[in-house]
């Protein structure tokens, strides 16, 4: 081309000008008219892009942008993993826990941990992070469908559509609404501008920050005056967990409606589950158990401790002590999130947890599926305070735990020296002592519960606790030596689909490495990888990973090839009482019954029957919400032995 005559240019200047400030307002209020109109999602200013397409040159989807590439974006680059210590306060962590659970990067509670290791936060910031944490994961469903109702997005045939977000988007909507249904002392401008700020520093800049901002002020400011009218009014009261909206010009105020009725996609959206784990559970359990498993799987499970020794004496702690104690700065000494749960977190923050109430429940009975031994062979209750807690955590009398794994083993274990143990004295080659070896230890509560539950028979207990990795065998060590057992027993690593005998006896001392490599062990305990479908209250991320039966098949090959492996290597060959203990923390039948079934087809396994307890066979499953109070977690076990005929 030629050049232009300076003439010309100047006399097309001004239409230059207009034209170029049109292209920029469009620009603007195309970024500022946000998801509402449903036209395109916030951070995308070229509108919807082609179904199946992705533009060359563009980012994933859910790959943070840096400064660099957009004008609106945050000043400082996101990484793809981003660690605890960039938290500044409880609930970034808790947002940052969100995005690690939701890309599959880490745990709430392990990634809380690392935070609160890190930052020393107080007791109470420590329980925001929990709570805010565990309430978005495990709500998502639900939190999006009020997104999406908050948005008020339309389709051209006045149905609703859905609003692009991004991944790291929704965490910040998720987290904000899960703030609002629970922490009712919190206020709404505190919520949302919070929420903006993360917006900016994690959502992709001011234009994610605006949408933010509008939709989050569409709730109603202060759901307790609601609280204190409705109990005047007809003697009702409005229940934490809900949302409040403005609807309608008259100011009408009501909760945000959820999808009626008990259909497979209404439950998955009310209840906040994957469509194909409803499905699992409506076939295994029907319609109406598997209502109430999914509900006692949305509440936040208590904590749980065991004495070490029967009959120990039930602690307590008066309210006034509590109180005392937190005046002293007790109350703000948490040393990590794992040391407070998610219920505590929540009845501290709802004000549940009341001047005088009591801070421990013993419970006196297990499940009625377990048909446990009575009295127990220790003492279990629920811990209600944060305090209490603390000083059972330095008390070497006591351990904290999940009651249904304690319990499984309390039954599995009942009389086990007796029976496993039953002709040791007319074998020369047999040696009295019990050798258990616990595969997948970590953090070694299972193995200290055998430990502790073995000892009290009056039988001598060689115990072997083994994980995958030197960062668990570590744990594990820990744990041991904060309760004096680090000489008592024995630590070693490796991978329990492989582990052999000579592996464990390179790795222990030359007397019990000699009798475990020519015997092998009398108990193995089998707490194999699952899919954590009987503990979602404890671990809300996990249900996430249930969206298809790929997944299970996975774990199920997984928990077959170590029960084969425990049984041809692991299993004492000249002992024809020894016995596999089978654990998970699933219900789902693949993973229990299923697998037993397989195991006993396959293997050349048999179910052990309790011939001192009415000749029960020893198969015991336990559902979310029972026991005391629903107490307690989902779970299986079950003692394994060869065939009689096997050793013919």
């Amino acid at each position: 081309m030629g050049l232009v005559p300076r003439c010309r240019m100047q006399s097309s200047a001004p239409l230059l000008t207009r034209r170029l400030l049109l292209l920029l307002l469009v620009a603007l209020l195309l970024d500022l008219v946000p998801a509402f109109t449903g036209q395109h999602h916030p951070g995308n200013r070229r509108g919807r892009r082609p179904e199946g397409k992705r533009p060359s040159g563009k980012q994933p989807e859910d790959t943070p942008r840096t400064s660099t590439q957009s004008s609106d974006a945050s000043h400082r680059t996101i990484p793809r993993f981003i660690p605890p210590s960039r938290a500044r306060s409880s609930r970034e962590a808790a947002y940052l826990a969100v995005l690690a659970a939701d890309r599959d990067q880490a745990f709430i509670a392990d990634y809380l941990a690392d935070w609160s290791l890190r930052k020393r936060p107080s007791s109470s910031e420590i329980g925001l992070a929990t709570l805010v944490a565990n309430v978005a994961c495990r709500e998502a469903a639900s939190l999006d469908f009020a997104i999406e109702a908050l948005a008020g997005a339309k389709d051209g045939r006045g149905g609703r559509r859905s609003v692009k977000l991004k991944g790291r988007q929704r965490a910040v909507l998720r987290t904000a609404l899960a703030q609002y249904k629970y922490c009712t002392r919190m206020p709404l401008y505190a919520i949302v501008n919070h929420a903006v700020e993360l917006a900016k520093e994690y959502g992709g800049g001011i234009a994610f920050a605006s949408f933010t901002n509008a939709l989050l002020r569409k709730l109603h400011p202060d759901p307790t005056s609601l609280d204190k009218k409705a109990s005047e009014a007809d003697n009702t009261r409005v229940h934490q967990g809900e949302i409040f909206v403005h609807r309608g010009a008259d100011g009408d105020i009501r909760p945000l409606p959820m999808p009626e009725g008990n259909s497979e996609k209404a439950l998955a959206t009310r209840l906040s589950y994957p469509p194909f784990l409803v499905k699992t559970l409506v076939q295994e359990f029907g319609k109406s158990h598997a209502i109430s498993i999914m509900k006692a799987s949305n509440t936040f499970p208590p904590v749980m401790a065991r004495s070490r020794i029967p009959e120990a004496k039930a602690p307590k702690l008066s309210g006034e002590a509590i109180e005392d104690k937190e005046e002293k700065g007790m109350g703000t000494e948490v040393h990590s999130a794992l040391d407070l749960s998610p219920e505590m977190a929540a009845s501290s923050l709802s004000d549940s947890l009341k001047r005088g109430k009591a801070s421990w429940e013993t419970v006196e009975s297990l499940p009625m599926a377990l048909h446990a031994p009575s009295p127990l062979p220790y003492t279990l209750g629920v811990v209600h305070s944060d305090v209490l807690l603390q000083l059972l955590t330095q008390n070497d009398g006591w351990y904290i735990t999940n009651g249904t794994p304690a319990g499984l083993l309390a039954r599995l274990a009942q009389g086990a020296a007796k029976r496993v143990l039953a002709d040791s004295a007319a074998e020369a080659s047999r040696d009295p002592v019990l050798q258990v070896l616990d595969v997948c230890a970590a953090p070694g509560g299972k193995g200290l519960a055998v430990w502790d539950i073995l000892q009290v028979q009056g039988r001598r207990v060689s115990l072997v606790m083994n994980d995958v990795n030197e960062a668990k065998k570590a744990r594990i060590a820990e744990n041991l030596a904060r309760f004096g057992l680090s000489q008592e027993v024995q630590l070693t690593v490796g991978d329990g689909a492989s582990l052999s005998k000579k592996d464990v006896a390179n790795q222990t001392d030359s007397f019990v490495g000699s009798v475990i490599e020519q015997n092998g062990f009398d108990i193995v305990v089998l707490d194999v990888p699952c899919s954590n479908a009987g503990v979602l209250g404890r671990r809300p991320e996990a249900r996430w990973r249930l969206k298809d039966g790929v997944f299970l098949k996975e774990l199920e090959t997984t928990q077959f090839s170590l029960l084969k492996h425990a049984e041809e290597e692991l299993l004492s060959k000249t002992n024809r009482h020894a016995e596999i203990w089978y654990l998970t923390c699933s219900v789902l039948w693949g993973e229990d019954e299923g697998m037993i079934e397989k195991a006993c087809k396959e293997l050349g396994l048999e179910v052990v029957v309790d011939a001192e307890n009415e000749g029960r066979p020893l198969r015991m499953k336990v559902l979310p919400g029972e026991g005391l109070k629903g107490a307690f977690d989902g779970g299986f076990g079950c003692a394994l032995r060869r065939k009689a005929s096997s050793h013919m």
